[in-house]
C-alpha cells in the first residue's frame, strides 16, 4: 500500500462515480456513431454520387447529347430563318456571310455547352472503366474512417487551417479511389487531431453527450435529405434494364421529333434562300 505522500508507491485508485462512467461510455458510443455516420455521408457525397452520375451518363449521355445537338441545330436554323426573313421584310437582300457571322456569335455558348457535355460523358466512361478491387475498397474505407476521426471538422471543430486543407485533400483522394495518395496523406495526418476532452465532472460529460446527440441527429437528417435528391433517387432503378430502356425510348422519341423538325426547317430555309438568290 502506498503512503500518504506517495513515496512508497502509487496512491489508491480514484473511484469514478457510476454516473460519470455511464456518461463517459454513452459519449464514446455516440462519438463512434457520429464518426460512422459522417463517413457514410462522405461516402455518399464523394463516391456514390460520382458512381451514380457516371452510370447515368453511360446509359443516357450519348442519346441526350445527340438530342441536344439536334435541338441546337434546329434553333440555329430557326434563327437563320428569322434573320433572312427580317432582311427580306426590309426590302434588303440577306447577306449569307453576315448571317453566318451573327449566328456563330449567338450560338457560341451552345457550342461550348455541347463540348462540355461530351467531355462529361467521356470522363464518366473512363471512370467506369477503372476498377477497384474489393480489398482496395475495404482499405480505402477503413483508412478514410481513421482519417475522418482525426480530421473531420464535425468531429474536431477546433482543427487548424493546415488540418482543414489536409481533410479536403483526403476527400478528393477518397472520391477518386486513389489508395496510394490516401496512404501518403495518412502519413501527413499523423499528429493532427485532438483527443476528446477529459470528462472530469458530471456536468462536462452531460454537455458533451447533448452535443453529440445533436450532431448525430443532424447528420441522420442530412443523410435522409441526400438520399432524397438526384442522383441518389436513381439507386432503385439505375440497374433496372427495363426502366433504363423505357427512359432511352423517351429520349429516342424526342430525337425522332427533332429530326422531323429539321427536315421542315431545311425545306423552309431552301425556300427563303431561293427567294433571296432570285432577288439579286
Amino acid at each position: 500500500m502506498g503512503s500518504a505522500n506517495g513515496d512508497d508507491g502509487p496512491g489508491p485508485d480514484v473511484v469514478r462515480h457510476p454516473d460519470s462512467v455511464r456518461l463517459a461510455e454513452a459519449c464514446e458510443l455516440l462519438h463512434a456513431e457520429l464518426v460512422s455516420l459522417l463517413v457514410e455521408r462522405e461516402h455518399l457525397v464523394h463516391v456514390v454520387r460520382h458512381s451514380l452520375e457516371a452510370l447515368y451518363l453511360a446509359d443516357f449521355g450519348p442519346l441526350k447529347h445527340e438530342l441536344l445537338t439536334l435541338q441546337v441545330t434546329n434553333r440555329r436554323m430557326v434563327r437563320r430563318l428569322e434573320l433572312m426573313q427580317s432582311a427580306l421584310n426590309r426590302g434588303a437582300l440577306p447577306g449569307l456571310v453576315e448571317v453566318d457571322r451573327v449566328l456563330d456569335a449567338e450560338f457560341i455558348e451552345w457550342e461550348v455547352r455541347l463540348h462540355r457535355e461530351r467531355a462529361k460523358i467521356d470522363t464518366a466512361l473512363e471512370m467506369l472503366s477503372q476498377t477497384v478491387t474489393p480489398d482496395e475498397e475495404r482499405a480505402l474505407r477503413s483508412l478514410f474512417r481513421t482519417l475522418a476521426l482525426k480530421l473531420h471538422a464535425d468531429v474536431n471543430p477546433n482543427q487548424t487551417p493546415e488540418a482543414a486543407q489536409l481533410w479536403l485533400a483526403i476527400q478528393d483522394a477518397y472520391g477518386s479511389g486513389d489508395l496510394g495518395r490516401m496512404k501518403a496523406l495518412a502519413l501527413l495526418a499523423e499528429g493532427h487531431g485532438l483527443p476528446p476532452p477529459a470528462l472530469d465532472s458530471l456536468e462536462a460529460p452531460r454537455v458533451r453527450r447533448a452535443e453529440l446527440q445533436s450532431q448525430v441527429g443532424g447528420v441522420v437528417a442530412r443523410l435522409a435529405e441526400i438520399r432524397a435528391t438526384w442522383p441518389f433517387t436513381l439507386i432503385a432503378c439505375i440497374e433496372d434494364e427495363t426502366w433504363v430502356e423505357e427512359q432511352r425510348a423517351v429520349i429516342r422519341a424526342s430525337i425522332d421529333a427533332e429530326k422531323e423538325r429539321r427536315v421542315d426547317l431545311m425545306l423552309a430555309l431552301a425556300g427563303i434562300e431561293s427567294e433571296a438568290i432570285s432577288g439579286r
